[in-house]
């Protein structure tokens, strides 16, 4: 083969491998990978996502204000233009100066002759490469992305025709938190058609029907959720926290999950699958039924691929420990799940200042503290949750001597041992104080123990 072949060749397989760099930045483009970068292997991966991400964006048709059904493309079009540009629209301001009394201004005049000043190219430039590159066209179709490879190519074309594409410059950025507050000002009302009012057993019938119609709200028996949160809780907690399992199935299930490593599936597996229940469980104690069903799904996810059974080489409890013991470090949902309310246990110890602390205090414990009072005549589940992480929270506590006035020698542990605090044995004789605090043995002009009051008290 000749140079002449051999020159060929190579201009070849350059052609070549600079069109199948740009079919994968095609597919990378639209399938919207954020997590991958550039460079990444064109796999079915990307070709999945963009089909999966076309068949869930599809808008076939609108119904608009008139109640008709809209299909085609500009009337589609019109139906979104016209649904935004009312709900953004003020209905009148009401008391306007009154509520601006109590606000300093905040821009200067200078500051406003500067944010009205055509931007710089430089400016433009900063704006442009904080954006994603792969985030919604704008309506000329083209992505961040294309402005940024060629920004050195067509800079001085879109700065000539002061033809800014989406970049939103950085001082104007600043600007948005006191624009979404004069919204609020400019006649940003509640949905009442979202509005619900429950009311108790004890209201007429006739006075419930007063106060929906004065306020412009319907009337439920209970609120089913809030915040994602029961507000109402049964004798059957399974039922009530079956969602937690059939969110976490619905994401094991996914043709994204289908396609991942063994790498993919840990990360899945700690950072989302793990992470949904973790609200829930800091506020109720989850059945260990529950957990358990929700342990075979990660298992079976983990060795196959959720659908199919496959050999499960080690029990869920060996994947829970540590890496540097032969685990994968994943959670055992049962131990996090005490671990987070013991936590809300702590906080009832150190944050009595807030209105949660008032309320179980003036309900379960007025005359006592958290972790000396019982559990208390029909308490809600949350009560209960947390009461009944109370041991392992009192496993770990212990009391660091200071003045010694609050600390009772012989029920609060005090004393370091090899392990835990504890508190000391009292002497065998029986004769001993049981209200003794530890400030009586201390010597408080030296700050040192009283040996005196030692040999009395603990002998």
């Amino acid at each position: 083969m000749d140079n002449t072949k051999l020159e060929q060749c190579r201009k070849l397989s350059e052609e070549i491998d600079q069109l199948q760099l740009l079919e994968e930045s095609y597919w990378h483009v639209r399938a919207r990978t954020n997590e991958l970068r550039d460079g990444d292997k064109n796999t079915s991966y990307f070709h999945h996502k963009a089909s999966a991400r076309k068949a869930k964006n599809m808008i076939v048709g609108l119904e608009d204000s008139n109640g008709q059904w809209i299909q085609d493309e500009k009337g589609i079009s019109e139906v979104v233009t016209n649904y935004f540009s009312q709900l953004f629209t003020t209905e009148g301001v009401v008391d306007f100066d009154e509520a601006l009394m109590g606000i300093t201004h905040g821009i200067t005049e200078t500051m406003n002759d500067e944010l009205c000043m055509v931007p710089t190219a430089n400016e433009v430039e900063i704006a442009l490469f904080d954006m994603h590159p792969n985030k919604a066209p704008g309506t000329d179709g083209m992505h961040d992305l294309f402005f940024q490879k060629f920004w050195h190519i067509i800079k001085n074309d879109v700065m000539t025709a002061s033809c800014l594409p989406r970049p939103v410059l950085r001082n104007v950025q600043k600007l948005l938190g006191y624009y979404r507050f004069m919204n609020v000002l400019r006649g940003k009302k509640i949905n009442f058609h979202k509005s619900e009012a429950v009311f108790s057993k004890n209201v007429a019938g006739s006075r419930r029907q007063e106060i929906c119609n004065l306020l412009g709200v319907r009337e439920v028996d209970k609120h089913e959720r809030y915040l994602g949160i029961p507000t109402v809780i049964g004798k059957s907690k399974k039922s009530i926290f079956a969602g937690l399992k059939d969110r976490i199935w619905k994401k094991m299930q996914g043709w994204k999950e289908k396609l991942m490593s063994r790498a993919g599936k840990e990360i899945l597996i700690k950072a989302v699958a793990q992470a949904i229940p973790t609200y829930l469980m800091g506020i109720f104690k989850i059945p260990d039924r529950l957990i358990d069903e929700i342990h075979a799904i990660l298992t079976r996810f983990w060795w196959g691929n959720g659908a199919e059974k496959k050999m499960h080489w080690k029990k869920w409890e060996d994947l829970c420990l540590p890496k540097a013991k032969g685990g994968m470090g994943f959670r055992d949902l049962k131990i996090f799940n005490q671990a987070l309310l013991a936590k809300q246990g702590w906080r009832l110890l150190h944050r009595k200042d807030t209105l949660l602390y008032r309320v179980l205090k003036a309900r379960y414990f007025k005359n006592t503290e958290f972790l000396e009072a019982h559990r208390g005549y029909c308490p809600s589940f949350t009560r209960r949750s947390i009461w009944g992480a109370r041991a392992l929270l009192k496993e770990g506590l212990g009391w660091r001597v200071g003045d010694g006035k609050s600390i009772r020698s012989w029920h609060d542990c005090w004393l370091p041992s090899s392990s835990v605090m504890r508190p000391p044995d009292p002497p065998p004789n029986g004769l001993h104080d049981s209200d003794l605090l530890v400030y009586k043995l201390i010597d408080s002009s030296t700050s040192s123990w009283n040996e005196t009051s030692l040999a009395l008290h603990m002998t």
